[in-house]
C-alpha cells in the first residue's frame, strides 16, 4: 500500500439544496467557491489557508451523522460573535483539556460542524 504523503483532498457533504447550502457555507461561514455545477448539483469550496475543500453534493435524502467538519479559527469568541449576527447559532464554549476551546454549530441540512480555538 503507497503511504499518504500529505493531508489535503475534498470532504463532500450531501446536501438538500445546493442554492441554500452555498449561502450558508460561502457568505456565512466564509468559504470561497471554486467550482459549481447546477447539472450536477455538485460545488467545491475552499478557505485560502487551507489545504482541504469542502464539495456540497446536492442528493434526494440527506441522512444526518457521521464525520464532522471542524473549523479551525483564530478567537472562538469573535468567530461565534460575527456568525450570531448573521443568525447561526452555535453552543456554548467548551475547554477540552489543554488542547483547544470548541463550539458546535449545524448547517442548513443540520450537519454537526464544530469550531476549533487551539491553545
Amino acid at each position: 500500500m503507497q503511504r499518504i504523503s500529505k493531508l489535503g483532498g475534498l470532504v463532500s457533504i450531501p446536501v438538500s439544496s445546493l442554492k441554500r447550502s452555498l449561502a450558508f457555507y460561502g457568505d456565512k461561514l466564509g468559504f470561497s467557491l471554486q467550482l459549481r455545477d447546477d447539472r450536477l448539483g455538485w460545488a467545491e469550496l475552499k478557505i485560502d489557508s487551507g489545504a482541504v475543500r469542502i464539495g456540497l453534493a446536492e442528493v434526494q435524502e440527506v441522512k444526518r451523522g457521521g464525520p464532522v467538519l471542524v473549523i479551525e479559527v483564530e478567537d472562538i469568541e469573535a468567530a461565534i460573535g460575527a456568525l450570531s449576527e448573521l443568525k447561526v447559532d452555535a453552543s456554548e464554549i467548551t475547554n477540552v483539556r489543554e488542547i483547544a476551546r470548541v463550539a458546535t454549530l449545524e448547517d442548513p441540512d443540520r450537519h454537526l460542524l464544530m469550531l476549533r480555538q487551539s491553545f
